[in-house]
Formats: structure tokens, C-alpha cells, sequence
């Protein structure tokens, strides 16, 4: 009795189901049907409906409003996707919100605590009466929540030292949310591997694993929320009384599914208080999201097209040069591809009167390790910076302690990217390249060295970032030494002319480097306002033309699996 096969989160989100559970003796098994459909991807027209609504109605309602209308445009849009992911997003606010008030020492009454966290169990009681399929299993959590809840606060409350509930409360915060985003996204990982493990010891096992459905952004809110909380605990925020607010900065709808993620420091005060008008909002926001569409659509859906095809394609039939084309065409596809989600996210939430974080400064030109992650998904390393490697002790202490410390959040960096092996190993080696950097001084002085060196130190990192990408994008380790086989066969007499394919390429990936050429010495690379206003407009024409004449197809985001 071997090793239980897993679904891929790619597979799980590439197609489209529901899902019905039936109770076999201690196991959970699913049945896969097609019903669900995709339905607010940003390149969906949908989705572009959605967010012109918002926008007439968010400028033309009084301020007292707005906030209630982002709820409700955002709820929409995440019930979008799967109704039943709701209850998911309402436990998830509820818990935080009531452990966020209850740490800063101004819990609500108990019977409120109770109400609210009856919300997911109404929520998937809707969803029967919609017909949804909802599972036994999960009305049990759903309804176990507010007496889960109750129960610790008239605990948690008896306590009578102030840090102690305080600690008490976070915890409790914690454990229920990240008990739910292990289940979703780690279940089958963990539960796999552990029965590979038996198998090698020469145990037999035979378990039954879960097909589940790994709901789109929980990774996001869930982070988003640990940091309002701890932040709370460390006396950095004091916690917001209305929960409206509260639910609206989880779920804010243009960065709700991949970031960035935001701080409630940055989020929550402008959801507190409404902006003004400014006609600058409608230019700058339509700016930031034609320059996401163009980085997703030009840039990002036609690389995958070359990267796909390297990647699912025998070693035999390859050599170093289409590798290196793989690998180099997946590096612009998931910056594109995400990139663009983050801009076109900037630019929605701006059309609105609300600012998001800059994720990202133009990272291939980083000469290091540290610089890297300091201009890739910035929200993200900072998270990981802020939440992790520092109270594990930062780089104080000794050496070892802070590779330890190193090597820990970027461990948990990979597996937040994925319930799989290959993201692990992704994290494993950049904490090896941040160890080697933080221990080598020849490398640690590339950004004040002569410009010679500042190249070389270029293509060092360049070369050392590709083949990270190579071990992301991999599906499996077979996959991965397939790719490095190929990378070894420099002379393949079987191997097809690569030359056609470079250009293609090249074709993609000219127009982007020549657009971050005019932005490059801006603080946000997306930024054009250096630049005279009829200068501005032609390039935004272009980008407009090349957008329009290259879809070649709606695909999803490659960050919405994470």
C-alpha cells in the first residue's frame, strides 16, 4: 500500500469544481464536480464592472457610506470566486477582530463576542439554502467557532495578570486561523509526506487524503491579520472599535486574493477616513492599471507560452539554450504576472482615494541576495523580517544563531508559497545565498564598488536568480533534474533550433526593459510623472496597442495559488 497521490494547487485552481464530502469511518473523502467557474480574475470583464460600480458609487455616496460600500463590493467579489469561502473570511475577522480588542484590554460583551462569531455557521447555512454542497465537517468548525470563542474569553478574562491575557488572547488569535490555514493548504502536505516516511521505514500505510480546495488569498488575509494583532500586542496600533472597518481592511477587494500585504499603520487609517476627490485619483489609478495589464498580458501570458513548453518538454529534445530560455522566460512571466497584479491592485484601490504598498523595484537589477529581497514582493520579506527572523532574534547573537534565524523564515517563506517540496528547497537556497552574503564582505561591498565590478556582481545574482526560478517553477524534483539535464547538454544533436523561440522572447521582454529604463531612477518603477505630459501619453498609447493586439488567453495569476 504505497504513498497517497496529492492534487496540485495548480490543478486544483486551473480547474473548476465544487465539492461534496461523505463521512468514511475516521477519513474524509471528496467528490469533484464542474460547476464553478472563474468569474473576477482582474483581466475578466467582470471584474472590470465591479470595480467602474465601486468607483460611481464610492464618489457619489457620503462619507459614512463608503466604507459599508467597500464591504459589500468586496464580499461580491470574493463570493465570486466560491460563496462558501465567506464563512472562511468571517472566522477569520470575527477571531481577530474580538482577540485584537481583548489584547489592547477592551474586550466587548460576551454576548456580541458570541454573535459575530455565529456568522460563518449562518454564512454556510445560506449556502444549503442556495444548494451549495456543504460539508458536515464544516458546520461542525462552523458552529464550534463561537462557543470556542465564548469559552476562552470567560477563561482568558479570569486571568489576572494583564500580560498574561494579553499573550493568552494573541494565541488564541493564532491558533484558530493558522489551525485553518494549515488544514487548507498543509492537510495533504504534511499528511503525504508523513505516510512517504512510513513507506521508507517499512511501514505500510494505506491513507485516504483530502481533495481540498485551497481557498483563493487565505494566505494573504491570514498574514494581513497576524500582523494587526501582534503589532497590537507590541503597543505599535491601538485596535479599530468598528468592525465594519475591521472586516473591510481583510477583505479590501483589489488586494484581497494576492496582496500586496498591507499593515493596518497604512490600510486602516485611510478606511477610517474617507478621502477627498481628486481628479488625480481617476488618472493615475487608469495609469497603474493599463501598466499591470500590460505587464500581465503582453509580458507575462506570452512568456509562459515558451516557459510551458520548456518545462513539459523531454531533456532529450532540449540543450543549454533552451533551458536557459525556460528559465529565463519564466523569470519575466511570474514578474510580469505579478507585478502587474500588484499595479493593477495599486491602481483600483486608487481610483478609490486609497494608497497600497509598492511590492516591487525593479529586483533583476539587485547585485545581491539582500538587495533582491528588498525589491521582490516587498511586502512580503518585510512581513517575514518583521514577524519572523527578528523575534526569533534577528542577526543578534552569535553567527549560527542568525543563520538559524535566517534559514528559519525563509524555510517558512518557501512553504507560504506552497504545500510542496520544491518551494521548500526554493527557500533553502536563498537562505543559503543571504548566509553567504551576510558572511562574504567582497559581495556585501558590490553596491559602492566601480562599475566593473557592479556588472559582474549583476550577472552573478542574475545567474544565481534564474536558477532559484528553475527550482520554483519545477513541479517536481524529476522535473527539476530534467532541467538541469538540460542546461548540461551544451552539443544536442536531437535538440530543436532555438533561435525562432529567443525572438520570441525577446519580443516580449524588449518592451518592458525599455519602459523600466524611463522609470528607473523612480521610487515606484511604475511612476511616469518625471516625464513631460506628451511623453507620458505616447507611452501609454503604446503600452495600450501592444496590451490589446497580444491576449492570448484569460489566464489566472500565477500568486492567486499561494
Amino acid at each position: 500500500m504505497g504513498m497517497c497521490r496529492m492534487l496540485p494547487i495548480h490543478t486544483v485552481l486551473d480547474n473548476s469544481f465544487s465539492k461534496e464530502f461523505s463521512i468514511t469511518g475516521a477519513c474524509l473523502t471528496f467528490e469533484l464536480r464542474q460547476s464553478f467557474v472563474l468569474r473576477m480574475s482582474f483581466v475578466s470583464w467582470q471584474y472590470g464592472f465591479l470595480l467602474a460600480a465601486a468607483f460611481v458609487l464610492y464618489w457619489s455616496v457620503p462619507g459614512p457610506w463608503r466604507i459599508r460600500l467597500l464591504l459589500a463590493a468586496s464580499y461580491i467579489f470574493y463570493a465570486a470566486w466560491d460563496i462558501r469561502f465567506i464563512s472562511l473570511l468571517l472566522a477569520s475577522t470575527s477571531t481577530y477582530y474580538f482577540c485584537g480588542l481583548a489584547i489592547a484590554n477592551k474586550p466587548r460583551p460576551l454576548r456580541e463576542v458570541f454573535t459575530y462569531t455565529c456568522l460563518p455557521g449562518i454564512w454556510l447555512v445560506l449556502c444549503l439554502l442556495l444548494k451549495k454542497p456543504v460539508p458536515v465537517s464544516g458546520l461542525v468548525w462552523a458552529f464550534a467557532l463561537p462557543v470556542i470563542m465564548l469559552v476562552s474569553h470567560v477563561l482568558i478574562q479570569r486571568m489576572t495578570e494583564r500580560d498574561s491575557r494579553c499573550k493568552a488572547f494573541l494565541w488564541l488569535a493564532l491558533g484558530v486561523n493558522l489551525g485553518l490555514l494549515g488544514f487548507f493548504k498543509y492537510f495533504n502536505f504534511f499528511a503525504e509526506s508523513g505516510a512517504a516516511l512510513l513507506n521508507q521505514l517499512g511501514l505500510e500505510t494505506d491513507w485516504t487524503l483530502l481533495n481540498i480546495v485551497l481557498p483563493v488569498g487565505i494566505s494573504f488575509y491570514t498574514f494581513q491579520a497576524i500582523s494587526y494583532v501582534v503589532d497590537i500586542q507590541k503597543n505599535k496600533v491601538q485596535p479599530t472599535s468598528d468592525f465594519t472597518t475591521f472586516a473591510t481592511y481583510l477583505a479590501f477587494f483589489p488586494q484581497l486574493v494576492a496582496g500586496p500585504i498591507e499593515r493596518s499603520t497604512g490600510l486602516l487609517p485611510q478606511l477610517l477616513k474617507p478621502p477627498c476627490w481628486i481628479i488625480d485619483h481617476l488618472y493615475s489609478g487608469a495609469r497603474l492599471l493599463l501598466i499591470g495589464f500590460f505587464k500581465k498580458i503582453f509580458v507575462a501570458d506570452n512568456c509562459a507560452i515558451l516557459a510551458n513548453h520548456v518545462f513539459s518538454t523531454p531533456s532529450a529534445e532540449l540543450n543549454t539554450a533552451w533551458a536557459l530560455l525556460g528559465v529565463s522566460a519564466f523569470a519575466f512571466q511570474i514578474y510580469g504576472d505579478f507585478s502587474g497584479y500588484s499595479d493593477i491592485a495599486r491602481g483600483s484601490a486608487r481610483l478609490l482615494g486609497i494608497e497600497l504598498t509598492i511590492n516591487f523595484r525593479l529586483p533583476y537589477l539587485a547585485l545581491n541576495p539582500s538587495e533582491f529581497w528588498r525589491r521582490w514582493h516587498i511586502t512580503l520579506s518585510t512581513w517575514f523580517r518583521d514577524y519572523v527572523y527578528i523575534p526569533l532574534g534577528g542577526n543578534k547573537g552569535t553567527a549560527w544563531k542568525t543563520c538559524r534565524n535566517l534559514t528559519l523564515a525563509m524555510l517558512l517563506a518557501g512553504l507560504w508559497h506552497g504545500a510542496s517540496w520544491n518551494f521548500v528547497l526554493w527557500g533553502a537556497y536563498h537562505a543559503l545565498l543571504l548566509g553567504i552574503f551576510h558572511h562574504s564582505l567582497l559581495w556585501q561591498q558590490t553596491t559602492t564598488a566601480t562599475w566593473p565590478r557592479k556588472v559582474a556582481a549583476w550577472l552573478l545574482m542574475f545567474a544565481l536568480t534564474l536558477l532559484g526560478w528553475a527550482i520554483f517553477r519545477a513541479e517536481s524534483f524529476p522535473q527539476l533534474f530534467d532541467w538541469l539535464q538540460a542546461l548540461s547538454q551544451w552539443h544536442n544533436p536531437d535538440a530543436l533550433d532555438w533561435r525562432k523561440p529567443s525572438r520570441w522572447l525577446w519580443l516580449h521582454i524588449v518592451p518592458l526593459l525599455l519602459f523600466q529604463a524611463v522609470t528607473f531612477n523612480q521610487d515606484d518603477e511604475s511612476s511616469l510623472s518625471h516625464l513631460h505630459w506628451a511623453t507620458r501619453g505616447i507611452i501609454l498609447l503604446l503600452l495600450f496597442i501592444l496590451t490589446v493586439t497580444s491576449m492570448v488567453s484569460d489566464k489566472e495569476f500565477i500568486y492567486f495559488r499561494f
